[in-house]
């Protein structure tokens, strides 16, 4: 017999009844990690949760009233999973704050939420959304640097947002009658269309086409991203990787107005610029390690050429935007 999943209900309906904060606060803590909750108004707010465990998926379906969220650093110090929910905006509009961003998630779109790193998140009217959690290092490994893609929106219109979102919709209403053991095989499945989804340009209205140039261009920027701490990354390995010759790999960068070594620093500075705004506890010595630096003196000349300011004083004010792609 195979192995059933488990599927996780909850409802409070909008009779007037009191106490309903510390029950919906429940059950998102039992969903997604322990979080702070507020409600507008108490007796009349109603919510309902599905949530199905399908290792090493799990598929939360909510619908709710108005709420606000807060997730912090002290929340997440005793959270052990290391996941990004892939998130598909049904009904309603989502204000959500992560890594230094705000942004208006609109109905009818998909994101991507770090479920390990701070965030707000607020609704002023009924919101329905459905979510798919994913390993971060598994979903790191085809697309790169998570963090770009954290709150931007994907739209469900046309292409390969439309194909994600009937599958995820379909995915939820018979999640439940599907053998439990058939887990990895989904995670493959979503983590393809994933990448699809949040590879493509925004306006595309199918499958992504690339020329093979291109391509390469992308796969070598993604290799980068998933190998930004180690000081030894050089334009040979990454051209090893692709594969392709040393000297295609240049011609590609070039033909774009950069070059390869160029654009390594560049990624290794945007990743500092981020960690130092959205974490200004980490040691800007640690920063720079962390992103592949070997010598902080060298990290501070290069971070204040290309950003005019210095590490310390953007760690400081926190008042610069992320540096966009």
């Amino acid at each position: 017999m195979s192995e059933a999943v488990t599927v996780h209900p909850f409802v409070l309906s909008a009779e007037p009844k009191g106490d309903k904060l510390q029950r919906w606060q429940s059950a998102i803590w039992q969903t997604f990690g322990a979080i702070d909750m507020r409600i507008r108004d108490d007796l009349h707010f109603s919510g309902a949760i599905r949530r199905i465990s399908f290792s090493p998926l799990e598929l939360t379906d909510v619908r709710s009233s108005s709420e606000c969220a807060r997730r912090t650093r002290r929340h997440l110090d005793h959270d052990l999973q290391d996941v990004v929910a892939l998130l598909l905006i049904r009904e309603g509009n989502i204000e959500l704050d992560q890594h230094g961003r705000h942004n208006v998630i609109r109905e009818g779109t998909f994101t991507l939420l770090d479920l390990n790193e701070p965030y707000d998140w607020m609704h002023a009217h009924t919101a329905h959304v459905i979510g798919i959690t994913l390993l971060k290092h598994a979903l790191a490994e085809r697309v790169g640097d998570l963090m770009w893609h954290v709150g931007r929106m994907r739209g469900t219109a046309v292409g390969i947002g439309r194909l994600m979102a009937d599958y995820l919709e379909s995915f939820s209403c018979q999640a439940a009658s599907i053998p439990g053991t058939t887990g990895r095989t989904f995670e493959q499945q979503f983590l393809d269309l994933a990448e699809l989804l949040l590879t493509g340009k925004d306006d595309e209205t199918s499958l992504p086409k690339m020329a093979p140039a291109e391509a390469i261009h992308q796969r070598a920027l993604a290799f980068m991203d998933r190998r930004l701490a180690d000081p030894d990354l050089s334009p040979d390995e990454i051209a090893q990787a692709m594969p392709v010759s040393l000297r295609y790999l240049h011609a590609i960068f070039h033909s774009l107005g950069t070059s390869v070594c160029e654009t390594l620093l560049d990624r290794r500075l945007a990743l500092c610029h981020r960690r130092l705004v959205t974490d200004p506890r980490l040691a800007i010595s640690e920063v720079a390690y962390r992103a592949g630096f070997r010598s902080h003196a060298h990290f501070s000349t290069a971070f204040k050429k290309k950003y005019g300011i210095s590490p310390r004083d953007v760690q400081r004010l926190g008042s610069s935007t992320p540096p966009s792609k």
